[in-house]
């Protein structure tokens, strides 16, 4: 009696080929759904998108809150750098929002002014930002350095960080 090698080996094959198209049918179902579950890179993000990620990040409130609670403390250096501070704080927001420009004052070149009610507060802040900076003599009263914070807490409350 002889054994049929060519009947055996044929439907071996056609059970291999059938769990090779298992598998494969396998692979990509699971490859789709790891794709679906995996964070999308910033850069498939819309600005759109960003802006509402940024917008709602609770930890952008609490730094604020922090640097705020530093300008309240008593010497009047406290007073300059939280001035200096909220500065850089909105440049890193600015920056965050996707907004373009080498130093802050091209990011706020950029901003529309009919967009913001308190840009013209935000210009004002920033220069005097860059006076305390930038020029040893310049002194800043406690009630102005105070409205300076304050315009800085404007903006950040109409584009609704606060």
């Amino acid at each position: 009696m002889s054994i049929p090698w060519n009947n055996i080996l044929s439907f071996t094959g056609g059970i291999f080929i059938l769990l090779d198209i298992g598998l494969a049918a396998l692979l990509i179902f699971s490859l789709t759904k790891v794709f679906s579950l995996r964070p999308r890179s910033s850069a498939s993000i819309s600005l759109e998108e960003k802006r509402a990620f940024v917008l709602h990040d609770p930890e952008l409130k609490k730094q604020w809150v922090k640097l705020k609670a530093r300008s309240e403390e008593s010497p009047p250096q406290s007073l300059t750098l939280a001035i200096l501070e909220a500065d850089k704080f909105i440049d890193a927001v600015l920056k965050r929002l996707g907004v373009e420009g080498e130093h802050m004052a091209d990011r706020l070149d950029q901003l529309a002014p009919g967009d913001f009610e308190t840009l013209d507060e935000l210009w004002r802040a920033h220069r005097i930002r860059n006076q305390l900076a930038h020029t040893p003599d310049f002194d800043i009263s406690r009630r102005d350095a105070l409205e300076v914070i304050r315009s800085y807490e404007r903006f950040l409350e109409e584009i609704g960080i606060l």
